[in-house]
């Protein structure tokens, strides 16, 4: 683990004496001269940092500790036990965190660059930012920045080059910065940063070769298409066929050899049968790990009689769209369509209904996956499973489709 005690060439000399405070080997008369002198000192490192040759684009939060967490977590850093020299430590530390933030600022790496304090870094939320970096207190002398992205939950450590100094030593970071933006650069190939996701989905991976089922609503207006499995690996997808009678869409991505889907072959779907349903609804408020319900099949045609589609018990949100429904042996009987509109139903019948949702038919899917000649695995239901086995499908199977 990387020790942060020193950042942006801040290297502090401590005396034991209480009248001098040292700071990057200059002894000075007073705390405030020698905190000028820290701050003049990062000014002109900032000043010496590079712009990087491929910006990564986007917003990002920078979260710092706020002094009191600094103090704390830095005591034993000072070889001193004055408060007031404990105090200045913090204080130098501090400047030094400061300008790693203006020293991303000041790369370009990003298009915008906030800079906050928390005394909880690691809980502060990213917001709307795309990217969120921060800086962790290990233990005294012990400090850490990671980095990661929007929807992500994969925190990766930013390291610097210690043999480095001055703007030199801050370059580093933004080096370290630059490598993890260019490997998020080359799996997620999204639309330019200033646009946002306007909508997002549920699908599933039906092969080895990486081929995703979906509706045909989660992704025709979509300009380009960003594929996020529940463990926050990031990719792209392109449109291979989208069916719009039906609502079905198939999508290649990035990913290969996932675990998939396997569909039942026999036994069409039982008035009654209990049924599970996983998927990413309400992607920006709910879980990133996917989410699951449970219900049964309360009909075996959708609305008006809609032979293609079966009516469901489990609850499904916005987000759920094209995502399975598997039957207790953990095969897919179908595929999550729509949700009844309540507010509309309420103003035709005088009563809000509950839980009325339609998923689409697994033999109208048959039919659009071989009208595409796609391999898929079907097979007679096995054992049965429980919910908890049924969820681990579900992560490993699915992935959330973000359309940009």
């Amino acid at each position: 683990m990387l020790r942060f005690a020193v950042l942006l060439s801040i290297l502090l000399f401590i005396a034991s004496c209480k009248s001098a405070f040292y700071y990057d080997g200059i002894a000075y008369d007073s705390r405030m001269a020698a905190l000028r002198a820290a701050n003049l000192h990062v000014d002109q490192n900032v000043a010496g940092v590079r712009p990087v040759d491929k910006p990564l684009g986007g917003s990002a939060l920078v979260v710092i500790p706020t002094f009191d967490v600094i103090l704390k977590n830095g005591v034993n850093a000072t070889g001193n036990a004055t408060i007031e020299m404990r105090s200045y430590v913090a204080e130098t530390l501090e400047i030094g965190f400061l300008g790693i933030g203006r020293a991303i600022k000041k790369s370009g790496i990003y298009d915008d660059v906030s800079i906050v304090r928390s005394i909880d870094p690691s809980a502060t939320p990213i917001a709307d930012h795309d990217y969120k970096i921060w800086l962790v207190g290990l233990s005294p002398e012990r400090w850490q920045w990671y980095v990661d992205s929007q929807g992500g939950n994969n925190p990766q450590p930013v390291s610097m080059d210690l043999g480095q100094v001055g703007s030199a030593r801050a370059d580093s970071f933004v080096s370290s910065l630059e490598a993890y933006a260019s490997r998020i650069a080359q799996t997620t190939k999204v639309a330019p940063d200033s646009e946002r996701v306007v909508s997002s989905g549920t699908g599933f991976f039906v092969n080895q070769r990486g081929q995703i089922l979906t509706n045909a609503h989660v992704v025709d207006e979509c300009q380009s298409i960003a594929i996020r499995l529940p463990t926050s690996e990031v990719g792209s997808a392109r449109k291979v066929s989208i069916d719009q009678r039906n609502d079905l869409a198939l999508l290649q991505s990035d990913f290969q050899n996932r675990p998939y889907a396997n569909f039942r072959s026999s036994n069409p779907p039982a008035q009654g049968e209990d049924i599970v349903v996983f998927g990413f609804p309400l992607s920006s408020m709910l879980s990133s790990g996917g989410n699951l319900t449970t219900g049964t099949v309360s009909a075996l045609s959708g609305l008006f009689n809609d032979s293609s589609k079966i009516q469901l018990t489990a609850p499904v949100q916005p987000g759920n769209s094209g995502g399975p429904v598997y039957d207790r042996s953990g095969s897919v009987i179908a595929v999550v369509s729509s949700k009844l509109d309540v507010l509309r139903a309420a103003k035709y019948t005088g009563d809000i209904p509950q839980n009325v949702n339609f998923a689409i038919k697994s033999e109208i899917v048959f039919s659009f996956l071989n009208s595409l000649s796609i391999d898929f695995d079907n097979s007679a239901p096995g054992k049965l499973l429980t919910t908890t086995e049924i969820a681990d499908l579900g992560r490993n199977q699915t992935v959330r489709i973000d359309c940009y």
